[in-house]
């Protein structure tokens, strides 16, 4: 039986396919999750993708929390060979990410090593080619969720109001766990409050107009 590093060691090297929607917030909700959701790590590679050796990672819940990123991968090799040595697969894959040919070579040598075939519907393992770091998906971020949440979504906002994901990477910026208290003394319409509530936080909100409390309630 195969032993990976992981399974020895309780470690793990992660590669966080990041959002360019923001300069800095990406990296710095990247970096405080990974202080909230592990048991420490070393920051390997960062240039619009986050690379990170991981001490006891909690994937899921960053998952969950994370609002600037797009996916959540293992990495399982630098080149073709390594990532095929690491890679155990039993089902179908698809490839995502690089090049047209580099998805084509990939997809050619699954076919022929691994015995895999390809299902770009409903995959068992998605392959993440992300600049010279070969990866299996562990998770999606689900970002339209935040959409559901935007200003023009909900019964009350102001020309001010804060997008969903600006708010929630504040509140990953916090380092704010479950069952927490999170206090907002400018809470305005409640945008931060909703998305510490959406992490399991117990949230507090307090504002000097009297007209934002009544509509964030």
């Amino acid at each position: 039986m195969k032993l990976y590093l992981y399974e020895i060691f309780n470690c793990m090297l992660l590669l966080v396919e990041l959002s360019k929607e923001h300069p800095t917030l990406p990296v710095a909700e990247a970096r405080a999750c990974l202080r909230m959701c592990s048991g420490g790590y070393e920051e390997k590679f960062h240039n619009g993708i986050y690379v990170a050796d991981v001490e006891k990672p909690n994937w899921r819940e960053m998952a969950l929390r994370m609002a600037m990123a797009f996916s959540i991968n293992e990495v399982l090799g630098r080149s073709i060979d390594e990532f095929m040595q690491n890679l155990d697969i039993d089902g179908t894959f698809k490839v995502e990410g690089g090049s047209l040919e580099e998805r084509k070579r990939v997809g050619e040598i699954m076919a022929k090593e691994k015995k895999a075939k390809v299902c770009m519907e409903n995959p068992d393992v998605v392959i993440r080619l992300a600049g010279d770091f070969f990866c299996k998906e562990l998770s999606k971020i689900d970002r339209s969720s935040f959409e559901h949440r935007r200003p023009s979504e909900r019964p009350f906002s102001v020309p001010t109001t804060m997008h969903p994901r600006i708010a929630r990477a504040l509140v990953n910026l916090a380092e704010i766990k479950r069952g927490e208290k999170l206090l907002d003394p400018f809470c305005g319409t409640g945008g931060i409050l909703i998305e510490g509530a959406m992490i399991g936080a117990k949230v507090i909100g307090i504002d000097v107009k009297e007209k934002l409390i009544e509509g964030c309630r």
